[in-house]
């Protein structure tokens, strides 16, 4: 399991706090804390096979750019 991958970005519309709790080869659990709905994007490989939920419900995951994988996290804690 990795452990300290918690980071704050800075903007000038605020700051978006990510807490990674778990991360492992099938799972990964973060803790998101948001001033207004935001994209995020993964470094992670996009792959149909992965499932999101944000809040106990089911959430589209991006393709983005190269084949890594992105969300969109409502305003507050995720």
């Amino acid at each position: 399991m990795a452990r300290d991958l918690s980071s704050t970005i800075d903007n000038p519309k605020g700051s978006a706090k990510i807490d990674v709790k778990n991360y492992a080869l099938n799972n990964i659990e973060m803790e998101i804390t948001t001033p207004k709905k935001t994209f995020i994007a993964s470094s992670e490989t996009y792959d149909k096979g992965w499932s999101l939920l944000i809040n106990n419900k089911s959430s589209k995951i991006y393709f983005i750019s190269s084949g890594l994988r992105g969300f969109i996290v409502p305003a507050g804690k995720s």
